[in-house]
């Protein structure tokens, strides 16, 4: 529906295409700076404008309704003659349903195209065949026995208005050809707006900016629903709605639109009523064949999506109740726009809502990174342009905001109300309730984050806006825990803000606006009234996470003091997966905000303690005290948690780039959690995070001196020399030490010329001791060699596996330190006497 300036426009007239043609005592013409007949063209888009062009045109032909109106066509009158601006596609459709009936052929002839000549001459090729050189009960496509007559020029056909007539007389004749209900005395029904412009022709029609203007998906669906909603609802509200969206609400609208080409009043008005009948549908519509299928696969065109949604088991009344309440909603809410006008709506979203500028103070309803204002613009467009792209949150939000104007519509009796500012401060009463449902939404989102429980969600929601209370009867089966935690966590806060003065209302308020939290601050409550807690709150959580603009992810690694061990194994990011507890991201898989969802009791204790800490001042400083304080290493978050230095006495943290980022926990099947080195062209795992084992290598070496000849191996597969002193990791204060796996402390000895490492190897929870082989090899005969030399010397190795594979002669395995020691004084000592260079 497009909008001409209205100074230009000197009549309206609701006219058929004979009257049209009866007007002029010349023709109505396609004037040559339009394009060609496109509805007949062969592309996807031109079959799809045409067939449903054609469908509404049978169809009206077909049925008892007296009339059906195609909107608007555009022209400029000029000495007897009507050049067609806007609707040329529409007119020609027409011409050809009224040549292929016969009809008031006479007066057909007064329309012609001036675009080509040879469209000029095939339309009165067509008007000079006589009935009986056609058979209508063919079924033949007539566009064949046109082409052969003999009057038939073969150029013609390279003409695109030509070839798109001769397709559309083809799709006429297979549409009506074994139509009995057909009723070709209607064509006089079907009628239009006809507008009359003042002006240049070739000038107005650059400005309108409509070379060949379609028909609009909208326009088909706006007959479409009429037509659909003709028997099904009260007469009056069908009649109201008829009016409406032609007059009131097309100049609401239209005030979007008139600024802009991308704001086309069509697209508006398609938006409109495709967001609201989806979420109509995901509401009312329970009965779906399969129960698991999302909504999307239903949705093959706009209008079918509308006769689904009334699709259910309930009877015929039912279903035309429910169908009327629907429109009814529609009515009511454009009313209320229209009423407000287009600069009070806006202002109106604008004084409740608001997208997150740091500016948590100012009492309004964050909605964080996203505008619902859908009468805003962005880029250009307005927001409505947009609203069907949005993640679902805001678009259930943005439809509770509906819900409560229909409720104030209905409850204020709005019709006879002129008062449109008791309607807005009503709207502005609902503010807290608006703000509950934020919080539920983006709360349950991250908790369940499926679109599939649309239909509970705006159910819920509904509820909670009729009766002012949150209801917890089971709505939800599948997820009845999660939601009990949710409601209760909120009726906390409104039990609350019920008792409580303007400053902590106010401070509710700003911690729910925090960007991060986005209304999940339960966890925060038993420290509302701390007149800091807003800074700190804004502080710890940023936009994509905790805050580490130091860098060194001081408040993760505090927070992480407080989270069980048992719980970080059974934490996801811990399994078989990346460490990105350290690694703030913005998707909905931030694992900062899956911390924030599983343990919020954990975050609980870590706010208690910073503000229980009374000696240090700043949230770094209470942060550093809190990881100083932690002393439990038994557990290898112990390693995350502190800060470490290698050998040489270097800092190292495992959450750092070279770690974290490219690094992965992993979960060995023998040997507990480790994390593992991406990037080292290695098949072995790295850092062991689950067992203290090298420790005891680190005392072994502090503590006897009849180790001072041992050295540390590091075997990967290529037997490497000696580690170097960045592979060991010393927490903190060079008291605890731990090295990369698959390490071996040994004595170096030979024999029969083979170098044999006599010590110790770590394997995660595992200590392994023997006579190791330095380089590993398949050799039995050697390995033969080795063992003979051994029982030559009288060495007993009762107790050890006799190995002779790749890495090992003999081995055991140990299970603490002071085996060590038992196993260097009993056995390993004398190998390395029995076999060392005198």
């Amino acid at each position: 529906m497009k909008k001409i300036n209205k100074e230009n426009i000197m009549s309206d007239n609701k006219e058929n295409f004979i009257s049209l043609l009866n007007k002029y005592e010349n023709n109505v013409v396609v004037p040559i700076i339009q394009r060609g007949y496109a509805q007949g063209r062969n592309t996807n888009e031109a079959e799809k404008i045409r067939d449903d062009f054609l469908d509404v045109i049978v169809d009206f032909l077909s049925n008892d309704k007296g009339e059906l109106i195609l909107d608007y066509i555009y022209g400029v009158k000029d000495n007897g003659i009507f050049y067609l601006l806007d609707g040329q596609q529409r007119l020609t459709t027409l011409f050809l349903f009224y040549w292929y009936f016969n009809f008031e052929r006479e007066r057909l002839k007064k329309f012609t195209y001036e675009t080509r000549n040879s469209s000029k001459d095939f339309i009165s090729f067509l008007l000079s065949i006589k009935r009986n050189e056609i058979n209508l009960e063919t079924n033949e496509k007539l566009s064949d026995k046109l082409k052969d007559n003999i009057k038939f020029l073969n150029f013609w056909e390279k003409d695109t208005t030509v070839k798109g007539m001769l397709k559309v007389i083809d799709d006429i004749h297979k549409r009506v050809k074994n139509n009995k209900n057909i009723k070709s005395s209607k064509l006089n029904g079907i009628q239009f707006y006809c507008e009359y412009i003042e002006g240049d022709p070739d000038d107005l029609y650059i400005k309108m900016n409509s070379r060949g203007k379609q028909l609009t998906d909208f326009e088909i669906f706006k007959s479409k629903l009429e037509s659909f909603l003709d028997g099904k609802i009260d007469v009056n509200l069908l009649a109201e709605f008829k009016e409406k969206i032609d007059t009131t609400w097309s100049d609401f609208f239209w005030e979007f639109s008139k600024d802009s080409e991308k704001n086309d009043i069509d697209s508006i008005f398609k938006n409109f009523f495709d967001f609201v009948f989806r979420m109509l549908y995901a509401e009312q519509c329970e009965y779906i064949k399969k129960k698991n299928e999302k909504i999307g696969s239903y949705l093959k065109d706009f209008f079918n999506l509308f006769v689904i949604k009334t699709d259910t088991k309930y009877i015929d009344d039912s279903k035309n109740c429910m169908l009327e309440c629907n429109i009814k909603f529609i009515v009511n809410i454009l009313d209320i726009f229209y009423k407000l006008t287009t600069s009070k709506t806006i202002e109106l979203f604008n004084e409740i809502f608001c997208i997150y500028d740091g500016n948590i103070y100012n009492n309004k309803i964050s909605t964080f990174e996203e505008n619902i204002n859908i009468f805003d613009k962005k880029d250009d467009y307005i927001i409505l342009l947009k609203i069907n792209n949005y993640d679902l949150k805001y678009k259930i939000l943005l439809f509770s905001f509906f819900i409560i104007l229909n409720k104030i519509y209905k409850e204020e009796n709005y019709k006879e109300n002129e008062n449109i500012d008791s309607i807005i401060k009503k709207i502005k009463d609902y503010k807290d309730i608006l703000r509950f449902i934020r919080n539920f939404i983006f709360i349950y989102y991250e908790h369940i984050g499926n679109d599939d429980e649309l239909k509970f969600q705006i159910s819920f929601i509904k509820s909670f806006i009729e009766n002012g209370k949150i209801l917890l009867k089971p709505y939800n089966d599948n997820h009845q825990e999660i939601l009990k935690i949710i409601v209760e966590s909120e009726q906390n806060k409104l039990d609350i803000l019920k008792s409580c003065d303007e400053k902590i209302r106010k401070i509710i308020y700003a911690c729910e606006n925090n960007v991060f939290l986005q209304g999940n601050i339960d966890f925060l409550l038993d420290n509302i009234s701390n007149e800091n807690i807003v800074n700190v709150v804004n502080y710890i959580f940023t936009k994509n996470g905790f805050n580490n603009e130091n860098g060194n992810y001081l408040i993760h690694r505090a927070i992480l003091v407080f989270i069980d061990k048992n719980e970080i194994e059974n934490f996801r990011p811990y399994r078989s997966t990346t460490i990105s507890i350290f690694r703030n991201n913005k998707d909905k898989d931030n694992d900062n905000k899956k911390l924030l969802i599983k343990y919020p009791n954990k975050l609980k204790e870590f706010i208690n303690t910073i503000f229980n800490d009374k000696v240090n001042k700043t949230i770094s400083d209470k942060c550093k005290n809190i990881i100083d304080n932690y002393k439990d290493d038994s557990h290898w978050k112990y390693l995350l948690i502190k800060n470490a230095k290698d050998a040489n006495d270097n800092d190292v943290t495992l959450y750092n780039k070279e770690y974290s980022y490219s690094g992965e926990v992993k979960k060995h099947l023998y040997s507990g959690y480790y994390l593992y080195y991406q990037y080292r062209n290695s098949t072995h795992w790295d850092i062991p995070l689950t067992t203290k084992v090298h420790t005891m290598f680190y005392q072994l070496l502090k503590d006897n001196a009849n180790f001072k000849d041992f050295k540390l191996y590091y075997y990967d597969g290529t037997n490497n020399p000696n580690i170097k002193g960045e592979r060991i990791l010393r927490y903190p204060n060079k008291e605890i030490s731990y090295c990369y796996s698959w390490v071996t402390l040994a004595k170096e000895i030979e024999i029969e010329n083979e170098k044999v490492l006599v010590g110790f190897t770590t394997a995660g929870y595992i200590i392994q001791c023997g006579l190791r082989k330095q380089k590993p090899f398949k050799n039995a005969e050697i390995s033969e060699q080795v063992f003979e030399l051994i029982k030559d010397k009288g060495l007993n190795f009762d107790g050890y596996n006799k190995d002779p594979n790749d890495d090992w002669y003999y081995m055991k395995d140990l299970d603490n330190y002071g085996e060590m020691l038992d196993e260097y004084k009993n056995t390993l000592i004398h190998v390395i006497d029995a076999f060392s260079k005198k």
